[in-house]
């Protein structure tokens, strides 16, 4: 019996040496993909170099601080109508039941703390994806109506009329909403202020570029049309080159979850294999449950690292 329950712990211990080295030889693997969009990355910086003084970004309220000036402009960004105590009362609630369940589950008063660190790492998740996931809608719907809009001004529509129709055309509701903002403040506060305005609700480059068209154009009068077009082969390749960076991302993305899943399905394997002992093991003892902890958080960790090292916004 000894025999074997030793046996067991050296199994245990090459499982944990297992999935270390392909830990190793995963994080090698995608720090040569993140070199890559590194380089890709910065050859589209020197393509367009900086374009994001064509619009300064409102100050927020005087009488709200810093923290308080970040947190409504990420919220404003992720699409959200709340206020900063809302968010804040979420985001304890969230942290509650996960400090719940890792105290619950690790037997220790410092799962709350490390549900706490949890719980404000999802809503930061949350609120990050929600934000990707309008500025995305947004770059689409807005490089369709650019095109409908150039079409329309080659056919001897103003331009104010043919923005009031490519506008129209969007199927997306959040689109159609922030420019429909736009182009009721623009004839009472002016077209650069509201803008302005437009940019606190979204984070887009492609809005930037053709905002300081926009400008230019109004500036310089005359070939109006043709600095438009010039704004919508810019804003083509620039999809063109998004869309080659997402199929680069998605592979390394799909690398570090085919991993993560490999070590999964190798721990139920052993745990199979050996009449749930690794199992009993990991779940009945305090060390244990800790080792498994440890073993889930560095995974949680990799996969964060490879969102992160993976993200190249073009």
């Amino acid at each position: 019996m000894a025999e074997f329950e030793m046996m067991t712990i050296y199994l245990v211990f090459a499982f944990l040496s297992l999935l270390a080295a392909t830990t190793v030889y995963w994080f090698g693997i995608e720090m040569y993909h993140y070199l890559r969009l590194v380089r890709l990355k910065n050859m589209v910086a020197d393509s367009y170099g900086n374009e994001h003084g064509s619009l300064d970004i409102n100050t927020e309220d005087s009488d709200l601080n810093v923290w308080e000036q970040r947190i409504q402009r990420m919220l404003r960004l992720a699409g959200l109508e709340i206020k900063s105590w809302q968010l804040y009362a979420i985001t304890l609630l969230v942290s509650a039941v996960f400090g719940t369940g890792f105290v619950l589950f690790l037997q220790h008063w410092l799962g709350l703390i490390i549900g706490v660190f949890a719980g404000i790492g999802v809503v930061i998740m949350v609120l990050n994806g929600k934000k990707m996931g309008r500025k995305i809608e947004f770059n689409r719907s807005f490089s369709i109506a650019i095109s409908v809009l150039v079409k329309m001004m080659r056919n001897g529509i103003g331009f104010e009329q043919a923005l009031n129709k490519s506008v129209m055309t969007s199927n997306s509701v959040m689109f159609r909403t922030i420019f429909e903002r736009f182009l009721h403040e623009k004839n009472r506060i002016g077209e650069i202020e509201a803008f302005e305005n437009m940019n606190r609700h979204i984070d887009s480059k492609e809005l930037r570029i053709f905002a300081l068209a926009v400008k230019i154009g109004r500036e310089s009068g005359g070939h109006f049309s043709a600095t438009l077009e010039k704004v919508e082969e810019t804003l083509r390749y620039r999809k063109k080159m998004q869309d080659k960076v997402s199929v680069v991302t998605r592979e390394a993305s799909i690398g570090s979850y085919m991993v993560a899943s490999l070590n999964i399905l190798l721990y139920f394997m052993i745990d199979m294999n050996f009449n749930g002992k690794v199992n009993e093991y990991f779940l009945n003892s305090e060390w244990g449950r800790w080792q498994l902890f440890g073993i889930g958080l560095w995974m949680i960790i990799g996969l964060a690292v490879n969102r992160l090292i993976t993200r190249i916004e073009v």
